[in-house]
């Protein structure tokens, strides 16, 4: 059916459709009902790229992908009831991670109450912490679209655009009125930066014997004066997980701070006398559950008052923008001769513990050590690389052995503590089209939890490298049932997967990693990354992970 734009009453799909094009989107995922089907038709029509799923939840998880690895609003559509409900683990977890995506629903028809899809949607939505843009006037359906897109970057979160299934389908004005938005950009201004407090904390970073730094992604603007202040202070360079890579090559940085740190890196923070946190946010990942600086003097620098103490105790907060901070604070420390982390044996032992190579490889016939595997196929992968990484036991494997050339360069979907969202998620980043490597390291479990959408990767042959920790069982749940004194662990474990075989029924190419020979001639197993592929690393389940380690130990 053809219409004009310019007519003065549209179908209401046709009026949604043309404003998603006007928004500038690049790409949409979804996964099509009756809803939704006649607007994304539309859309598809005007020129819009479109991927489809096979579950609503990896739809949600692409758009999210597509936003981190672009920095611009994602977009993902579903249908109605069951499809929204399907989409919440999805959801809740880009809303935990500040990531900006609009969702468009649709909703029951009006004059069809008792529907079996029907359900309240916007109390679904609610516990998400994701936005909900709710359409009751189809005069504003167009303004709707600009407005949801308008709130997911200005709040950094999901936003769902619920439209009535009728809205969709009846005719509508197309000329409205915009409603007022409730948007409020971030601040663009700031309180001066109080000195009495900046005075405290330069005195307390001179005097620090152990002086430590952790940068999140605040201080993205301020790299090189932190490296600066860390020179005058003495101190050790650490970053959040999502800043890894950001002192890449410097002697004296440890890399990730916390749970997911290499074992001699966190041995060095825990020493720490005062720690300056600079645009980090020092939640539970960063700092061992609040474990790793408990007897530190802690320093908090936020241009977001909120964020000051919310996870840690903080003994100093300083309110500013954190380049100018570090900068003043740089003028202000004075230069430390007697910092104790800044010696030859603590630079030759950081170097020692880098990727965990300090640790003893454990391969036997029960499979690989997964930190020697995952250093062979760091070598192997591309340097210019987004790094995805599933939830599960083996997750601090990739975390020590993976390296990022730069920040932002790893995405722990970590937010909702789901299994199964980093493969999806990591197929939006590949459909980016950035020009890096992408790869999703995930466990089995997790895996056959997102096993749909290995065949969307498949059908669209993007040059995606999925890395499975395959230990055939439930890792997380095994080292649980250990710590607890259960000898039975079979409760967790299953029978061993075909996945290079189901890969290949799903048109990605697949190999299996097994043995420690294969390592020395991965160029040859695996090729070039041109395509989608699946390496298998069966890998010893006796080996087990740091953070976990710790959990045992302490019970």
């Amino acid at each position: 059916m053809n219409r004009s734009p310019e007519t003065a009453q549209q179908r209401g799909y046709e009026i949604v459709a043309h404003a998603i094009r006007d928004t500038g989107l690049t790409q949409a995922f979804g996964l099509l009902g009756d809803a939704n089907l006649a607007a994304m038709a539309v859309a598809i029509a005007d020129g819009l790229p479109y991927a489809g799923s096979r579950h609503e939840s990896g739809a949600v998880c692409m758009a999210a992908g597509h936003a981190w690895a672009t920095g611009s609003v994602g977009f993902a559509t579903i249908t109605r009831g069951p499809a929204l409900s399907n989409s919440l683990t999805a959801l809740t977890s880009a809303a935990r991670d500040s990531v900006p995506l609009v969702l468009l629903a649709g909703d029951k028809y009006s004059r069809d109450p008792l529907n079996p899809q029907a359900i309240d949607q916007e109390a679904l939505v609610r516990p998400t912490g994701a936005e909900f843009v709710d359409v009751t006037d189809p005069a504003y359906l167009r303004s709707s679209v600009f407005r949801s897109f308008e709130l997911a970057a200005a709040k950094r979160r999901p936003v769902v655009l619920n439209i009535k299934s009728e809205m969709f389908d009846d005719p509508a004005p197309v000329q409205e009125n915009l409603p007022p938005s409730d948007a409020q950009p971030l601040r663009d201004s700031l309180p001066e930066v109080d000195e009495d407090a900046l005075s405290q904390v330069a005195a307390r970073l001179s005097a620090a014997r152990r002086p430590v730094i952790v940068a999140g992604q605040g201080a993205l603007a301020a790299l090189e004066s932190v490296k600066d202040l860390s020179e005058r202070m003495g101190a050790l360079l650490s970053t959040t997980l999502l800043t890894a890579g950001a002192f890449r090559g410097h002697p004296y940085s440890v890399g990730v701070s916390g749970g997911y740190a290499v074992r001699t890196a966190r041995e060095l923070l825990q020493q720490a006398d005062v720690v300056l946190a600079v645009g980090a946010s020092m939640n539970s990942f960063t700092t061992s559950e609040r474990k790793l600086f408990r007897d530190a003097f802690v320093i908090q620098v936020d241009r977001d008052e909120t964020a000051i103490g919310r996870h840690h105790r903080v003994d100093i907060g300083v309110l500013g923008d954190s380049a100018e901070v570090v900068s003043r604070l740089a003028a202000e420390v004075q230069r430390s001769d007697t910092s104790l982390f800044r010696t030859p044996e603590v630079e030759a032992r950081i170097a020692t513990g880098r990727l965990a190579a300090d640790v003893p490889t454990l391969h036997d016939v029960a499979g690989l050590d997964p930190r020697g595997a995952l250093r062979a196929l760091d070598k192997w992968l591309p340097s210019e690389r987004r790094i995805l990484v599933d939830v599960g036991h083996f997750a601090s494997f990739p975390c020590q052995s993976l390296t990022v050339s730069r920040p932002g360069g790893i995405f722990p979907v970590f937010g909702y503590g789901s299994v199964g969202l980093s493969l999806p998620t990591a197929i939006g980043v590949a459909a980016a089209g950035t020009g890096d490597a992408v790869v999703a390291v995930v466990g089995d479990g997790g895996l056959l939890m997102s096993l749909p959408e290995l065949e969307t990767l498949g059908r669209l042959g993007l040059p995606l490298a999925v890395l499975v920790m395959d230990d055939s069982a439930y890792g997380a749940e095994v080292q649980h049932l250990r710590a607890q004194g259960f000898a039975d662990l079979s409760v967790a474990q299953f029978p061993s997967t075909d996945f290079v075989g189901t890969a290949a029924a799903l048109g990605v190419r697949g190999v299996q990693l097994k043995t420690p020979d294969q390592l020395e001639h991965l160029d040859d197993l695996l090729g070039d990354l041109d395509g989608p592929l699946l390496v298998d690393v069966r890998i010893n389940p006796a080996v087990v992970s740091d953070k976990f380690q710790q959990h045992i130990d302490e019970h």
